[in-house]
């Protein structure tokens, strides 16, 4: 009995020791990870920063185009007005000459007819 109760302390011991080994190489184990984990993390991070930072970039380049295509198109509005004004004036003044011809060459009929 003496001899049982002595292997069974003896494997105790055993698997205590090899419990307690086993149980300091998964905590190394898991602090291992834990470091890589926390580079790609950091990592990861840097990434998605520097992405943040890229995205509001392209927003302010975004922002200012939609504010030079409003001038654009603003502009572009008052010149076609612009040209419409032209036009009418063009035609207006295109009557005038018109006229002004008209009356000329009856003048011209006139002065004519007085030669006569």
């Amino acid at each position: 009995e003496f001899e049982f109760m002595k292997a069974k302390r003896s494997m105790e011991e055993q698997y205590s020791k090899t419990a307690t080994e086993k149980m300091k190489e998964e905590a190394d184990s898991a602090v291992k990870e834990c470091i890589e984990l926390s580079s790609k993390l950091s990592s990861a991070q840097g990434a998605v920063v520097s992405s943040m930072k890229l995205q509001a970039s392209k927003a302010s380049a975004l922002s200012s185009l939609r504010v030079s295509r409003s001038i654009t198109e603003a502009t572009l509005e008052m010149q076609q007005s612009e040209v419409e004004l032209l036009e009418r004036l063009m035609a207006e003044q295109s009557a005038v000459v018109a006229r002004g011809q008209d009356e000329i060459s009856k003048l011209h009929t006139g002065i004519r007819r007085l030669q006569k």
